[in-house]
């Protein structure tokens, strides 16, 4: 759902790589979000023009970010896992990964953190001071996963989606529980929004959330905020945005590679690289630094944004109370 940054050169040393090639396309399990870990999406669902240009890309030292309420979480190129920001629930305390064990895809949320493992199994942390963040325990397979306000979301390797509170072994009900599911967002609150197997978007939650969605469209991305969501269109490539109506859509008509909704903005990546930020701006978090520069993925958080840039440089802009722009040393 949500992310951010300080100047930090994450791959001085790194070596650059594709992030998807017609060899490695079919291994790489999903999203939040530009590649199958980065976009919320399983790689199978990506336009074959669009796998061209991100095939491009390259992905230098932090392999993937998300971005929660308050934090920010990443995975490296090492498989280690990276959290900083607020850690009043230990939603922070990224776990010291076991021996041979390899992170697909993490996801932030309010208060805890999940990420997906190799063998499709969920671990998660934070949720309170009781840690009781159970998805840990469970035992299904999944291919993709979203964490939302306080709660996660994630697609069993059947299809199904399950939903569940992040402090409890509660499931969260989700409608038509017979479709298949390409992607799910979950968003702050009790909102989530999921792309069916027919690639039209079903949204759930509170009502706001429906305002204005078109339930005919078809979409390669979906990503849920607090009152809003917004997708990237099928047919060609431009953003749709729904629900709350300060949440406009840009009227750029450009072709976007992802987006990323948080709190009450959103974040894009076009076609040619760049990033662009619309929405809510109390804490500058649509001030897209060095505008002029080529993303390979962006994640929005509460009211912060996070970026990773082509040259390796991860970049974070907007709130900076519990210190969510500075990150740690790689």
């Amino acid at each position: 759902m949500f992310l951010y940054s300080f100047d930090v050169f994450a791959g001085a040393v790194a070596p650059k790589t594709p992030i998807l090639s017609e060899e490695n396309i079919s291994s790489v399990v999903t999203e939040n979000e530009l590649v199958g870990v980065m976009l919320d999406l399983t790689p199978s669902y990506f336009p074959k023009d669009l796998l061209e240009v991100i095939a491009g890309l390259t992905l230098p030292y932090f392999k993937q970010i998300s971005a929660g309420e308050h934090h920010t979480c990443g995975i490296l190129t090492d498989g280690k896992v990276k959290c900083w920001g607020i850690n009043d629930k230990h939603q922070a305390d990224a776990p010291k990964n076991e021996v041979n064990e390899k992170y697909i895809q993490i996801a932030a949320g309010e208060d805890h953190t999940c990420v997906l493992r190799g063998d499709s199994t969920i671990k998660c942390w934070g949720g309170g001071e009781d840690n009781k963040t159970k998805a840990s325990l469970l035992q299904d397979k999944y291919i993709q996963i979203s964490a939302g306000g306080h709660h996660t979301c994630g697609i069993r390797v059947n299809g199904s989606i399950k939903c569940w509170l992040a402090n409890s072994y509660l499931n969260v009900r989700v409608p038509n529980t017979y479709d298949k599911y390409l992607q799910v967002s979950a968003g702050k609150g009790i909102n989530y929004c999921g792309i069916i197997a027919d690639k039209t978007v079903s949204c759930w939650g509170d009502w706001i959330i429906l305002y204005g969605i078109n339930v005919q469209e078809k979409y390669f991305q979906v990503s849920t905020g607090m009152y809003h969501a917004c997708g990237i269109r099928l047919e060609d490539r431009t953003v749709r945005c729904w629900g709350y109506q300060e949440m406009k859509y840009p009227d750029d008509h450009e072709r976007y590679l992802q987006i990323s909704a948080g709190n009450n903005h959103t974040c894009g990546i076009r076609e040619d690289g760049t990033a662009r930020c619309w929405g809510n701006n109390t804490y500058h978090q649509l001030e897209v630094p060095d505008v002029n520069e080529h993303y390979v993925q962006i994640s929005a958080g509460g009211n912060h944004t996070c970026g990773i840039r082509e040259d390796g440089i991860v970049k974070c802009w907007g709130n900076n109370t519990y210190h969510q722009l500075e990150i740690p040393e790689v």
